[in-house]
């Protein structure tokens, strides 16, 4: 028995196209407050980019796609990187044009596991490691992305700033710390426990009854634990790489409009721009993250018309080359047998 991969309603047909909107409105009106500059100036610098940086930019956005689909395969055994690709490149697709996307994106990658003929609890295994690699990295990110920031442009940032950005700094990898604890067999078996005598103490109980096998959760955490043991440097690599990735596709948007930057707050900047992204109410963060990373570059010093334009370049390698590879890949992953 096949899996049908999951398709968009209507009502996330119309909520993508709104936040679509949104996100062309955002930016309209967010990047002239970041720059100081309209956007006929913002243009004027996009124009002037040579047409090599793009080309760099969508092999980037090739190798980011690799990069995904190599640790999707590591992630699921069996899976196979001929059969990764093309779900990676929908999945990716739909996560970041989507708000909210990711559950569908792992719905995907889902259907096409199983249609592969991996077995169900080892593709659910390998969706959870894939989120554990990348919530890891993410994580990791953000002391990184702020060291860099307060080692390099001391002055940038007020007393108040600098020690919450500290704060988050610090918060970060103690979050990190704690879910490997938790996650650890016997407490993740007390925390299971406790919260079903906690929802059957509410009278809920019937909500998990036959639905939540603590066993099962038990059983797929033992099966992420082997599957990152044996490729766990193929599986955490892989959102490394992509974030390396996204920061040369930064560097080429800031030598393709002329701004120079020291290497340790361009970090700064992508790590500002990954976190706006994340924020669901626009198609990867689009409009949010162009306008914070512009923002970021001219209080650093940056140009400020060049500082707009390299922002929106960099959103040809991590928005709009993703979609249009998903888009081509589409066909491969949502035909039934």
């Amino acid at each position: 028995m096949t899996e049908p991969a999951p398709r968009l309603t209507r009502s996330r047909l119309a909520l993508t196209a709104a936040s679509c909107v949104l996100a062309l409105a955002l930016l309209a009106v967010l990047m002239p407050r970041a720059t100081g500059v309209g956007w006929d100036a913002v243009l004027a610098a996009l124009r002037a980019a040579p047409p090599l940086s793009l080309a760099l930019l969508v092999l980037l956005a090739l190798g980011a796609l690799g990069a995904s689909a190599t640790g999707t395969a590591g992630a699921i055994r069996g899976l196979g990187l001929r059969r990764a690709l093309p779900a990676s490149a929908a999945a990716t697709a739909v996560s970041v044009a989507v708000p909210g996307g990711a559950t569908i994106a792992a719905g995907l990658l889902y259907a096409v596991s199983r249609r592969a003929g991996v077995s169900r609890a080892d593709t659910i295994a390998g969706l959870v490691a894939v989120t554990v690699a990348e919530a890891a990295v993410g994580l990791l990110l953000v002391p990184v992305g702020a060291l860099c920031l307060l080692l390099s442009a001391p002055g940038l940032l007020g007393p108040g700033a600098a020690a919450a950005l500290i704060a988050l700094g610090l918060l970060c990898p103690a979050v990190l710390a704690a879910g490997a604890l938790v996650l650890r067999p016997a407490p993740l078996r007390r925390l299971l426990e406790g919260a079903r005598e906690g929802l059957e103490g509410l009278g809920l109980g019937r909500v998990v009854e036959g639905r939540v096998d603590i066993d099962d959760v038990l059983d797929v955490r033992e099966r992420v634990a082997s599957r990152l043991r044996t490729h766990g440097a193929i599986v955490l690599g892989a959102p490394l790489a992509i974030r390396l990735l996204q920061l040369g596709a930064l560097l080429v948007a800031l030598h393709a409009v002329g701004v120079v930057v020291p290497s340790a707050q361009a970090v700064g900047v992508l790590v500002l721009g990954r976190l706006l992204a994340l924020v669901p109410i626009t198609p990867g963060g689009a409009g949010l993250a162009e306008a914070g990373s512009a923002a970021l570059l001219v209080a650093l010093g940056a140009e400020r018309a060049a500082s707009g334009a390299a922002s929106v370049l960099v959103s040809v390698m991590t928005l709009l080359v993703p979609v249009v590879l998903g888009v081509l890949a589409a066909p491969a992953v949502l035909r039934r047998r």
